[in-house]
């Protein structure tokens, strides 16, 4: 029977490390991290999975693989492969592993207690993970601390985006994310290098992706690589987690289900052979628990809304060199509120193939359709949908053979069809705009590690048919580390994006209606929207052995925003129309500001604290510069995990605390009558003036959310509990005008109130 908690007994001995570094060891499966000394033994308690990666101060990371069912074992890691033989035989490189009955050091080897009888044979290998640094500019977020997050009894990896320093939310109501002043539709969102749009469900209230299916997200705010590109503001590479057990061959190696308050959830991996997978779907039953608490009467709202999900990866290891990879999500909402009726959804699939042509060379290459789709309908008055569909094929190329290089060669090929038809029926009048195209990318980039630097430069090409332009982007991002654990970066990039999200009006929409850069009649050529991003930061980790701080400011440039207006239209001109695009006029604008942010990753207390405060400024046609409605001047934010015990059992209480600046809105400042409109029908045709556009501020925002109890046998099962807004709070959500009335009378609609009934279980089986 295999133990299910094993102990490992280790040291450090690689070269790259100095007898005077203080070494943070940390196991990626479960995020634990110790301290350690050079050549001096440490303990780590592992889970049951039989492979573990260990990284030592997140600069080299090795592959620890156990076959056997001792509990207790030992090794050196040197970054060499290491393999013993219970009969006393060992194949070694090097010599850095010896076992034998009591725990002691010998010429410099952790000794440790395997079992006193050994009666079957057992390998234990300790090996080198070529696993590059974390890139420059990238954050990342692992599932299990998606997990830890309260939220709506939903692991949710929006949210945990959300929580970062510099991405505004803009309401409890959304998990969309704005990003140093960059609008929600300036985010690029990939699952396996597939593209997603728009991935959130109920207009933002959830997220689309399922955790159980997450390994991590790497997200980039700050001068992302060349192989990145058509968005201004960031990118959040989400990549799907292997299935199934390293050391078991079984078809349904681990499952589980999941019940929170307002979705269920299962999920099942396996591994057989050279083959792993891992499924998950997730439904939604808001419309009964809704429909419960209003027959208690704890509330008279009520919605006939509904979403699912899926998503899925399955991996084939041809060999050591060759891995392939495909991925699925797809998932659907359905929202009949009459006279609304709102069906929407989204579709990647995303197939990978990566081997290593030699020891210098590697290559891989890709290809993946996405579909997003909306439509919008008012019973029989008016129906509007838009969608854009995308197959993409990737190819790169890295070159390892010249000495502290890495040298990567890319071309992506991208056929975009984007359809919007909006249909007036009372009318009878139809209008369809369908236009479509290639995306023709070339990059090359080059990341060069002289000593205690790290550099990344590299120049991407566009060519876009739809528009004809052809576009260069050059980027550049440089870390000096000039002290021990103490680093300066900065980043500078030039950023073209061929697909916005129409502007509507100054309020935030539902979803993006995405709309390319195209030719027109009226408006000519529209221009691709273009960014210049630069940002310089400063950091310091394992400060008094436990914190890590970092400071970051940025000043960022947009033009050719795209923005949907046919006010400025007379009837010549708007006999012209020929597309949507002839309805648009351009916006431009800019955004600065800078970001604090501590953490102390690991310990009986962890957590994070984080401020920043940036401006961002609008001006779009012929009106007055403006601040957009997703503008935050300031903003702190912080979670705080008490970790009362992690052994087989554990038991977690965490706090997340958030207090920003309101969003800017537009006030109504009073009516005036106009003329009458009937003797025999009081009544006054009126018009409402409004002040400058945005130039009031909300109230401060104010939320506290507990996860008292976050409890569970590990691989075993989980029950939490979290409230929101534990201090009930009155967040105000957006102000409406009664315009009949002289001054026009305001009503407010307010964010979440105190909710306290949020549970959720989990069972692995």
């Amino acid at each position: 029977m295999i133990p299910l908690i094993f102990t490992f007994l280790g040291i450090v001995s690689d070269p790259d490390f100095a007898a005077s570094d203080s070494l943070q060891i940390e196991v990626l499966e479960t995020g634990t991290t110790i301290s350690a000394s050079f050549k001096k033994q440490f303990k780590l308690e592992l889970p049951v999975d039989t492979v573990w990666n260990i990284c030592v101060n997140s600069e080299k990371c090795y592959e620890l693989k156990y076959l056997g069912k001792d509990s207790v074992f030992s090794a050196e890691i040197h970054g060499k492969d290491v393999t013993w033989f219970d009969d006393g035989s060992s194949q070694v490189d090097s010599g850095e592993l010896r076992v034998e009955s009591d725990v002691a050091e010998v010429d410099g080897v952790a000794q440790g207690t395997v079992t006193e009888q050994v009666t079957e044979l057992r390998k234990v290998v300790v090996q080198l993970r070529k696993k590059p640094k974390r890139k420059l500019g990238e954050s990342v977020v692992s599932a299990k601390n998606i997990k830890r997050m309260p939220g709506l009894a939903e692991a949710d990896v929006m949210r945990s985006i959300q929580a970062l320093p510099g991405v505004v939310a803009s309401s409890d109501f959304s998990t969309k994310i704005y990003v140093r002043g960059g609008a929600s539709d300036q985010n690029l969102f990939l699952l396996d290098n597939g593209i997603v749009y728009s991935p959130t469900h109920f207009f933002g209230l959830f997220s689309t992706f399922l955790v159980e299916a997450v390994d991590d997200v790497k997200f980039y705010k700050s001068g992302f690589p060349a192989e990145y590109g058509n968005r201004l503001s960031s990118v959040a590479a989400i990549n799907s987690r292997k299935g199934g057990n390293d050391t078991l061959s079984e078809w349904f190696s681990k499952n589980s289900i999941k019940i929170s308050t307002f979705a269920a959830q299962a999920h099942t991996e396996g591994h057989k052979g050279n083959a792993r997978w891992v499924i998950a779907a997730r439904s939604t039953y808001i419309k009964q628990i809704l429909d419960l608490l209003q027959a208690a009467g704890a509330t008279d709202f009520s919605v006939d809304y509904k979403f699912t999900d899926i998503q899925g990866a399955f991996d084939y290891e041809f060999s050591e060199e060759e891995n392939l990879h495909v991925a699925l999500y797809t998932g659907s909402d359905v929202l009949n509120f009459s006279p609304l009726f709102v069906d929407w959804g989204n579709t990647v699939i995303p197939i990978n193939y990566r081997w290593k042509v030699s020891d210098r060379w590697q290559s891989s290459i890709g290809i993946s359709y996405s579909l997003f789709y909306q439509d919008f309908r008012i019973e029989d008055l008016l129906g509007m949908e838009n969608g854009v569909s995308t197959l993409a094929i990737r190819q790169a190329l890295a070159y390892s053979g010249i000495e502290d290089h890495t040298l990567t060669y890319g071309y992506d090929l991208e056929f975009s069809k984007v359809f919007f038809i909006q249909n007036v029926q009372m009318t009878g009048q139809k209008f369809e705009d369908k236009p479509q195209g290639f995306h023709h990318i070339l990059y090359a980039q080059d990341n060069w590690r002289p000593g205690s630097w790290d550099v990344r430069y590299g120049l991407r090409l566009n060519y876009h048919e739809l528009s004809g332009h052809f576009g260069v982007e050059p980027r550049f991002a440089v870390s000096w580390e000039f002290a021990e654990n103490q680093k300066l970066e900065f980043y500078t990039g030039y950023y073209f994006q061929y697909l916005n999200n129409l502007m509507f009006s100054d309020m935030e929409s539902l979803n993006e209606f995405y709309y390319p850069s195209r030719k027109t009649v009226i408006n000519g050529t529209i221009k691709p929207s273009s960014s210049i991003l630069s940002a310089v930061g400063y950091s310091i980790s394992d400060i008094f052995g436990m914190f890590n701080f970092n400071t970051e400011a940025y000043y960022k440039t947009q033009n050719n925003l795209t923005v949907y207006s046919q006010e400025s239209m007379d009837d010549s001109t708007a006999s012209r129309v020929e597309s949507l695009g002839d309805m648009i006029m351009f916006g431009e604008g800019y955004s600065f500001g800078y970001e604090l942010s501590l953490q102390k990753p690991d310990g009986f207390v962890s957590g994070s604290i984080n401020w920043n405060q940036g401006w961002s400024v609008f001006k779009d046609g012929p009106n007055k510069a403006y601040f957009p409605n997703w503008h935050q001047p300031y903003a702190l934010k912080g979670d705080l995990c008490f970790n009362w015990f992690e052994e087989n059992y554990f038991l977690r209480t965490s706090f997340q605390l958030k207090w920003a600046s309101g969003m800017p809105y537009t006030p109504y400042l009073g009516t005036i009558t106009k003329y009458p409109i009937d003797e025999e029908f009081p009544g006054y045709d009126v018009d409402s003036y409004r002040g400058n556009r945005n130039a009031t501020m909300q109230t401060d925002y104010f939320r506290l959310d507990a996860k008292l109890i976050d409890w569970g046998k590990k691989d075993k099962w989980n029950f939490g509990f979290t409230i929101l807004n534990l201090t009930n709070h009155k967040n105000l959500f957006y102000v409406f005008y009664h315009t009949d009335e002289n001054p026009p009378r305001e009503e407010k609609i307010y964010q979440f109130p105190f909710f306290p009934l949020l549970l959720n279980w989990e069972y692995y089986f």
